[in-house]
């Protein structure tokens, strides 16, 4: 599932097995918010099973995330506002990595810092250093 989120499809294993050494498994209900617009972000989220939906500002569905899709990932590298809500269609079970977490294995692996500094600004337009991602968390 690791390989699927453009952060972490050139991590080698050692790398991809200390991000999923470091997911926090966790389950909501149908109908729970899992995450509010506007709230800032400092975790990102997999689907493992079941339903989420992305709610723009005015509550419409805008988009289905299944299992094996992903969501909050700008949430790891620059921690802003959300901007959208997602709440679960069925019962869900998540996983969550947070963005201490993420530096953490960053500072122990900084070649791929780069890597996500290269992403971030080509898919999300977000400008972050090398350096403060790596950072070791406080």
């Amino acid at each position: 599932m690791l390989k699927r989120v453009e952060l972490f499809k050139n991590g080698d294993p050692l790398f991809l097995s200390q991000v999923a050494l470091a997911l926090r498994p966790h389950q909501v209900a149908a109908g729970d918010t899992i995450v509010k617009i506007g709230d800032i972000g400092r975790e990102m989220y997999l689907v493992a099973r079941g339903e989420v939906e992305v709610l723009d500002s005015a509550g419409r569905a805008v988009k289905m995330l299944k299992a094996g899709e992903f969501f909050g990932e700008i949430a790891i590298l620059h921690s802003t506002p959300r901007i959208a809500t997602v709440r679960a269609k069925t019962s869900c079970d998540l996983f969550i990595l947070d963005k201490a977490d993420f530096q953490r294995i960053l500072h122990d692996h900084p070649q791929f810092a780069d890597d996500c500094v290269k992403i971030a600004k080509e898919r999300y337009d977000v400008n972050v250093s090398a350096q403060a991602l790596a950072a070791r968390p406080a």
